[in-house]
């Protein structure tokens, strides 16, 4: 029956129902983990217990194995980006390097891959570059001087401030001319 025809009572079967059999998954990954590790098989060990969700176990795994890009791909999943870049390096996969240090606003680093990387294509550089330089100029600002930026927001926020001001003031002629437009119709 289709999800969408379901009733309420319904869905919430369904939905308990895949939950169910997520977490069924989720065990049988975590068991083919241990045979695979059992038997010194570490790659395919790592990657069920990814695949089950155990994230430190897998980056345990990978890591002890020499996998950097998988052992990034673990670091990823549990929000230590910097390590994660640090991974991704090592295993030369220098854009997800690059997203990893993206999302710990590490623009020096990003700027120290693509100063150093010749390897990337001269097309994704300038493509980085373009978006990085400016954010990595920014960041360096606010090392230099904190108060610049706390300077920013506040005149962000008096501009934002007078352009609400100055709406106002627009609506309320408006409003005054519909009125003395619709005075003058009814004195006709």
């Amino acid at each position: 029956q289709q999800y969408a025809n379901m009733s309420a009572r319904e869905r919430k079967l369904k939905l308990n129902q895949l939950k169910s059999e997520e977490a069924a998954c989720y065990k049988e990954f975590q068991k083919a983990a241990e045979v695979f590790e059992s038997i010194g098989l570490e790659k395919q060990a790592g990657q069920c217990y990814f695949s089950a969700g155990r994230y430190e176990k897998a980056l345990e795994i990978y890591q002890r194995s020499g996998f950097n890009r998988e052992a990034g791909e673990a670091c990823f999943m549990l929000k230590q980006y910097a390590k994660a870049a640090e991974f991704f390096q090592r295993g030369k996969d220098y854009i997800r390097a690059i997203e990893c240090f993206e999302e710990c606003k590490n623009y020096e680093g990003i700027l120290d891959i693509l100063a150093e990387k010749k390897d990337l294509p001269a097309q994704t550089r300038t493509q980085f570059a373009k978006k990085f330089v400016p954010l990595a100029l920014a960041a360096l600002v606010q090392k230099i001087d904190p108060q610049i930026e706390k300077d920013q927001r506040d005149t962000e926020i008096k501009e934002g401030s007078e352009k609400e001001e100055e709406k106002r003031k627009e609506e309320d002629e408006k409003g005054k001319k519909e009125k003395k437009g619709q005075s003058n119709r009814e004195g006709i």
